[in-house]
């Protein structure tokens, strides 16, 4: 007789993304796979990276595996955004070299033993359910053949679901050794669901969006979500609202973030004008300093103007 599957609600982790978790429906399918891709600078290192920081904040570790960058600029790269990677590597991070080493050749085996004996051993010392597999295309690129580039790929989603471990994948854009090499394609093949950030280049700005291409066993929005790279990390908005729409509840987190994110972005330029304007009344200052003692062109001593404070800004241009 044949063991009847019983159905269950697929189970979701949230990224901590607000936004995003919207459009998901909850977040990323757990513990299945998620592709990320993009152009390059797009953010998609950075979105899987942030969502391992809020993974932490929730108590839950995580591992964090690059294919392409040296793990030490992973770690300055996130300092910059104000992410302390060394402190959260005591409990809930593991950061892990899984570049290719020099002096491999097209014609090596494909072989992921070693890399699930590593994350193996690194996930149980700190407990980890959540992977990120940084530029993973990189090491497809360096494999002739197809099809044992596809059966280790398979390996590596089995384990990962017998494991009970959630993974996110991200592509650099390397192409593969050989045209049989489709590293994005072999990739969608093993993902339940598929992230896009889209980066778009005018004349005078960049813009950049995400959107759900697919996911598996669970229904999504069908919008693109605008984001920014601050120096906070990403920071999604709303879509945009049809002409003559009326904002619903569901949206009404999205209308807090972008009231906070413009909040933010004012009480930087009024820093930012602040800065200006002792910098200049220095300059000012330095040169009344210069003037002979009582002495100004004409005769007439020239009053030091009363110095200003660059905080009083109401009311004045």
């Amino acid at each position: 007789m044949n063991k009847r599957i019983r159905a269950t609600a697929l189970e979701k982790v949230p990224t901590g993304f607000g936004l995003v978790d919207q459009l998901t429906g909850g977040g990323l399918p757990a513990r299945r796979v998620t592709l990320i891709t993009g152009a390059p600078g797009s953010g998609k290192t950075s979105f899987a990276l942030q969502t391992l920081l809020h993974s932490a904040q929730r108590g839950e570790a995580g591992v964090f595996i690059t294919f392409n960058e040296n793990p030490r600029h992973v770690v300055e790269n996130a300092a910059s955004f104000g992410w302390d990677l060394p402190e959260l590597e005591k409990n809930y991070l593991a950061v892990l070299d899984g570049r290719p080493r020099a002096g491999r050749s097209n014609e090596d085996s494909f072989d992921v033993t070693g890399l699930l004996g590593g994350l193996r051993a690194v996930s149980s010392e700190v407990n980890a359910k959540l992977v990120v597999f940084d530029s993973i295309d990189v090491m497809l690129a360096l494999v002739s053949d197809g099809a044992p580039a596809l059966r280790e790929l398979f390996r590596i989603r089995d384990w990962l679901s017998n494991n009970g471990m959630t993974a996110i994948l991200t592509v650099s854009g390397v192409s593969g050794a050989s045209p049989s090499i489709r590293p994005e394609e072999f990739l969608q093949l093993i993902s339940d669901c598929s992230l896009t950030l889209d980066l778009q280049r005018n004349a005078n700005e960049v813009s950049r969006c995400l959107r759900v291409d697919k996911y598996r066993g669970s229904a999504f929005q069908h919008q693109e979500l605008p984001f920014v790279i601050s120096g906070a990390g990403l920071e999604f908005a709303s879509p945009q609202q049809p002409s003559g729409a009326v904002p619903s509840l569901q949206a009404a987190s999205g209308f807090r973030t972008e009231i906070e994110f413009a909040r933010r972005q004012l009480s930087q330029r009024v820093q930012d004008l602040d800065r200006f304007l002792e910098m200049k009344q220095a300059e000012l200052d330095f040169l009344f300093e210069k003037q002979p003692s009582g002495r100004a062109r004409g005769g007439s001593a020239r009053r030091k103007p009363a110095r200003r404070s660059p905080q009083t800004l109401s009311g004045e241009v």
